[in-house]
């Protein structure tokens, strides 16, 4: 049972980790756009806008984002 929940939370397309201050991204596509107070990012079959202010991006690796900001808030759309 735990197996089926575990699979049911990780999403095998992406991974979005919201924490105080910081927000990581695993598997995006690309960044769409960036700028000190929004980033909208490419999921492949959605797209991530976070609002917030004082957006810095920590860690960007192969397909691996950490953003730190002020978060005011974050919206899927297809």
């Amino acid at each position: 049972m735990l197996r089926n929940l575990v699979s049911y939370i990780k999403d095998n397309d992406y991974l979005v980790g919201v924490y105080k201050n910081k927000i990581y991204i695993y598997n995006y596509k690309y960044i769409m756009d960036i700028d000190s107070n929004n980033i909208k990012i490419n999921l492949g079959n959605k797209k991530v806008k976070i609002n917030g202010k004082n957006i810095v991006v920590e860690k960007l690796e192969n397909k691996e984002i950490l953003i730190k900001l002020e978060c005011k808030g974050i919206e899927f759309y297809e």
